[in-house]
């Protein structure tokens, strides 16, 4: 049989006996599964999400609200408990309310979750309030936007069942962080200006610009999607209400645009500032002494080394451009190929101001091609089918990639090559991008030298006791 309150759900949603039982089968099955790292809910689905932050109100949380704690191994009575629930991702901590202290990570709820009924009783004495709870309140959606020098946080949180008489402004915190260092006053240089906006809907409902209480005002709150309904998102050209997510933030969660990979990047030698000249004394008759500074040919081809603009052998490819490198408008839809080629540094050598039969004053780039090829290992982990990516400022999507790692020409012996790499993206925002050829992105032997014409050879004699 059906419990009252089961059957009053069912005819409200206009589903037959069969099935509300089959709802409730499916709501027991993914309870036990435990909290995903992401909830997805799409149109098909917005009733049962509603549904199954309903159902929890009837015996279910009676007996779980009123049930006796026993205490845990080593733990004294009356100690506040903790626990994580994997069939309930709400943090229990005396009864859903904790005492103190919060824990690192944002748990979401998850279909099939008890929604908690807060009672507390609070009062003003000589001006002061007294009493009352706290609440760790799971995440029911939330989207990071990038605002282009920051990031946003836009979040809806569960305080739980029925009405709520009010809130203590003052006590706010996200995860292990509280909004102390927050300036919530009502003046108006922090409802222009705030860094936070808190809004508290007391008796449910979609929340308008009407519930702001705390930070900017809703006309100047970017994260607000209309003064009537806040938590819309933007997608194909509107604000709607169709679909929502959530995911499970933490105090190490990495978002917006982070591990760049390069494309035509330069790499440069950090510069040593050491003279270019060696000093020979050489006494002469009379006691004069003449001293030459002949040029330290090892030190002026290391001037080069410095000098010289490497390339990193990683960059966006077309062949079909007439330049060496190009900037055109990339389309939503268009294939953009990116290539991280093997070719090394490891050849090449600077020296032009080497002395006639002697070559032990090479400045080789043996060094330079090692660290070229660990900025390309990083870039190719980097590289993830699926994974969106800002290039220049369009947005593509990762569609394929080589399936090998990447292997550099540095790193094989006895003249072997390595492996290049080769990804392709689709573009799904139109932007600005900046293609090169292959010929351009591979040239090691184009670095900026020397001339044998700039070697000093200077000579400056001295008589004794002052220059001559």
């Amino acid at each position: 049989m059906m419990l009252p309150s089961d059957r009053y759900l069912a005819d409200i949603l206009g589903l037959t006996e069969e099935q509300y039982r089959h709802f409730q089968i499916e709501v027991r099955k993914r309870a036990a599964e435990g909290p995903q790292p992401a909830v997805v809910a799409g149109t098909e689905a917005l009733v049962a999400a509603g549904i199954s932050l309903l159902i929890g109100i009837g015996t279910t949380i009676i007996s779980s609200l009123f049930k006796p704690a026993l205490p845990q191994p080593g733990q004294a009575p009356g100690q506040p408990r903790q626990t994580q629930d994997i069939t309930d991702p709400i943090i229990r901590n005396s009864r859903f309310a904790p005492r103190y202290g919060f824990d690192s990570q944002q748990d979401i709820a998850t279909l099939g979750s008890i929604i908690p009924i807060v009672y507390a009783k609070r009062e003003l004495i000589s001006g002061d309030y007294y009493g009352g709870i706290r609440i760790n309140m799971p995440m029911l959606w939330n989207q990071i936007l990038s605002l282009g020098g920051g990031q946003m946080l836009r979040g809806v949180f569960l305080l739980g069942e029925g009405t709520v008489s009010s809130i203590d402004t003052t006590g706010f915190a996200i995860g292990s962080n509280t909004l102390q260092g927050y300036v919530f006053d009502n003046t108006s240089a922090t409802e222009q200006g705030s860094r936070v906006t808190v809004y508290f809907s007391p008796d449910g409902g979609r929340i308008a610009g009407t519930d702001r209480v705390l930070g900017r005002t809703n006309a100047n709150d970017d994260g607000s999607s209309s003064s009537s309904d806040v938590f819309q998102v933007y997608w194909d050209g509107n604000e709607r209400q169709d679909f929502c997510s959530s995911n499970r933030p933490s105090t190490q969660t990495s978002f917006g645009v982070y591990a760049p990979i390069g494309n035509d990047l330069m790499y440069k030698v950090n510069p040593l500032l050491r003279p270019g000249v060696r000093s020979q004394v050489k006494p002469q008759s009379g006691g004069d002494v003449r001293v030459r500074c002949p040029a330290d040919s090892q030190q002026m081809n290391q001037r080069d080394k410095i000098r010289a603009p490497f390339t990193t052998l990683s960059g966006l490819n077309n062949e079909s451009i007439t330049a060496d490198s190009e900037t055109r408008t990339a389309s939503i839809g268009d294939t953009l190929t990116y290539k991280i080629f093997s070719t090394s540094h490891k050849n090449v050598k600077f020296n032009n101001y080497d002395e006639t039969g002697f070559d032990d004053d090479d400045a080789t780039a043996k060094d330079v091609a090692s660290a070229v090829s660990s900025l390309q290992k990083s870039w190719d982990d980097a590289l993830v089918e699926g994974e969106l990516y800002k290039i220049g400022n369009a947005l593509a999507v990762c569609v394929s990639r080589t399936d090998d790692p990447f292997v550099s020409d540095a790193d094989v012996q006895g003249g072997a090559t390595g492996v290049t790499v080769t990804a392709a993206f689709e573009v799904v925002r139109a932007g600005q991008v900046k293609e090169h050829k292959q010929a351009y992105l591979t040239d090691v032997s184009s670095v900026e030298s020397g001339a044998q014409s700039d070697l000093p050879n200077r000579e400056v004699r001295y008589d004794r006791g002052a220059p001559a």
